[in-house]
């Protein structure tokens, strides 16, 4: 067991107050920003683990009844040793040369190996294994989960006295985020195990930091202000509806998330004071340690400079493949959406015709524009189903963006866009698709840092998007 008043500097037993003000003295004289050794960095991360650990009342108390306990052991084999002195026994104490195992953590599960030599002894005991031979080696397997596991070993000697030694097991699980949901289970036995999971952007367990906050709402907010520009200039009313669904769900589960940083509600938060509550949302500092909602994740970038600089230099550890694959498929998605940032005017024309050729339907503006129709419409047009139409033009390019076709009789109107969204989604989905297959092999194989096989499957991506623009 660590005794972590020794770490602090202070005597046994000390009191809250001595600990806080221990802490504070070892933590101005080690932190980072102070002392920039590595080894000053690493004493500050014990420091702080020993005033975390005291500042809890139970931990505090059972670490003060182990002292305890072994102060009075101490005491009794010192009075044991004067008695036999002075009583002049023949028989000399049987001598353990160790008692040891390979690790002092263990998580569930796990087979730790304990060895033992004993000599001048009439019998030597230990936990789970029962009588064993005076020297031996053996694996325990390890089913139990306490915050210390103790297997102890009695030693008879021929003088009919018991010796003890003991070996302890601290459990710290594989998973940190596991042992920081155990640990926190003891303090709330209701704490949700999925809080401590990797935080997913749209899931709504965990917490956000400030920071990350702050980032997550400015990039929200630009994409919805662009999506509003799209969907109010080009009249996609759907991609209205469907984006703003999204931009509120994923607001909503951010705001929960910060909230669950603060440790707090929304009404503490909103009801007394909105104003200082956004201000609260965006600038406070959250808990510095783990609560019922995970633990205290820093942000991944305090800056979208840092953002930026990280990109780069991930981008400049590709190979020559990997590159020109994002690349070619990052601008094959971005430069066909740029002509639909422009505002659209209803165009005018003189002259509107219908034509067709074996399966193929269009309609002819001025003798010179032919937009492909489908079967339908060219039906309602020539039987005059529809009395009117709208044709909207980009105002820069002229080119046409949709064809709204109206009917008076049925109230109903039926809009044809045009372009590279509305003539070839499927390329657009296969391009978005091959984006995100692109970043999930270069997270993979980064991790079993194979790049000549992701150099190949690169270079396969490339020529498929070669064929995909020749077809075009």
């Amino acid at each position: 067991m660590i005794n972590y008043y020794k770490i602090l500097e202070i005597p046994d037993f000390s009191d809250d107050q001595t600990i806080k003000k221990a802490y504070r003295t070892l933590s101005k004289k080690y932190h980072p920003d102070v002392n920039r050794s590595e080894q000053a960095h690493q004493y500050f991360i014990v420091i702080k683990e020993a005033y975390e650990y005291l500042s809890d009342p139970k931990n505090k108390r059972w670490l003060d009844e182990i002292l305890i306990r072994q102060k009075q052991i101490k005491n009794q084999s010192t009075e044991y040793a004067r008695k036999e002195s002075q009583s002049g026994n023949n028989w000399p104490p049987p001598k353990i040369h160790y008692f040891k195992s390979n690790t002092s953590f263990y998580s569930l599960d796990d087979i730790v190996v304990i060895e033992w030599q004993v000599e001048g002894a009439k019998s030597v005991d230990i936990d789970y294994l029962g009588t064993v031979n005076a020297m031996g080696k053996h694996g325990l397997k390890l089913k139990r989960v306490e915050e210390e596991l103790v297997v102890n070993m009695r030693v008879t000697g021929f003088d009919n006295q018991h010796y003890y030694r003991k070996l302890v097991f601290k459990y710290r699980d594989k998973n940190p985020n596991v042992e920081a949901w155990r640990r926190q289970r003891r303090i709330n036995p209701n704490v949700r195990q999925e809080h401590f999971k990797k935080e997913n952007i749209f899931g709504v367990y965990g917490r956000v930091p400030a920071e990350t906050f702050r980032q997550r709402m400015i990039v929200a907010t630009v994409f919805l202000a662009v999506v509003l520009w799209l969907s109010f200039w080009q009249q996609w009313t759907f991609m209205f509806y469907l984006s703003l669904f999204v931009y509120v769900f994923f607001i909503s589960v951010t705001l929960s998330k910060r909230l669950h940083d603060l440790n707090t509600s929304w009404s503490e938060v909103f009801l007394s004071n909105p104003f200082n509550g956004i201000k609260t949302l965006f600038t406070r500092r959250g808990i510095q340690k783990t609560n019922d909602y995970g633990p205290y994740r820093p942000p991944k970038y305090l800056h979208f400079k840092d953002a930026y600089r990280k990109i780069i230099s991930q981008f400049k550890k590709w190979t020559f493949s990997t590159k020109l694959a994002v690349s070619v498929t990052l601008l094959s998605i971005i430069l066909p959406m740029i002509p639909y940032l422009q505002p659209v005017e209803q165009g005018n024309f003189y002259k509107v015709g219908l034509y067709s050729s074996s399966t193929t339907y269009y309609l002819v503006l001025d003798d010179e524009i032919h937009l492909p129709i489908d079967y339908k419409i060219f039906r309602s047009l020539r039987n005059g189903g529809y009395n009117s139409m709208k044709i909207n033009q980009l105002m820069l390019t002229k080119e046409i963006a949709s064809v709204e076709f109206i009917s008076n009789k049925q109230s109903l109107t039926k809009t044809v866009y045009y372009g590279f969204i509305g003539t070839r989604p499927a390329v657009l989905m296969v391009l978005v698709f091959l984006l995100l297959l692109e970043w999930q092999l270069i997270q993979s194989f980064n991790k079993v840092k194979n790049q000549n096989q992701l150099s190949q499957i690169m270079w396969l991506i490339c020529f498929i998007l070669l064929i995909v623009w020749l077809v075009l």
